[in-house]
């Protein structure tokens, strides 16, 4: 094996490893997706972009996660109104749901530091990372209105 395929074998299973290391500790912390409130209002309301930011917003204003911005910790439970506020003023008609977090939830303005998901065990895991994967779930899981 030449340098080249090993690098790619080890970048191989950084990632999987990443992607397995998110999914398990947020079974901890959040119920299942369609047994969630933020999900039985969700599935009420017209679904769109800007609802499935919501419907995260929701989905974590209910579980003990803090957020480590800049440098300052935040519990979600305090944070979750003011990332709604904020998504009211700063979300562009048309924006993916998905191009919204990559551009407000992944690095803090104006300083561009990481923005951090510490769950309750302490471990550490990129905001955008989490909420990318919650938003995967949440468009894999249509309510039954959309189904038939």
């Amino acid at each position: 094996m030449n340098k080249g395929s090993r690098f790619t074998l080890a970048a191989l299973l950084l990632i999987l490893s990443s992607t397995f290391a998110i999914a398990n500790p947020l079974f901890s912390v959040l119920p299942p997706l369609q047994q969630s409130e933020a999900y039985v209002q969700f599935s009420k309301r017209p679904i769109s972009e800007l609802s499935k930011l919501f419907c995260l917003i929701s989905r974590f204003k209910v579980c003990d996660v803090d957020i480590d911005y800049g440098g300052g910790r935040y519990n979600t439970r305090y944070a979750a109104p003011l990332v709604a506020m904020f998504l009211t003023t700063h979300y562009k008609k048309g924006q993916s749901a998905k191009e919204w977090i990559l551009s407000y939830c992944h690095r803090t303005i104006p300083s561009g530091k990481l923005i951090w998901a510490i769950l309750p065990d302490g471990s550490k895991h990129l905001a955008s990372d989490v909420l990318l994967q919650e938003l995967d779930e949440l468009e894999k899981s249509p309510p039954a209105s959309l189904r038939d």
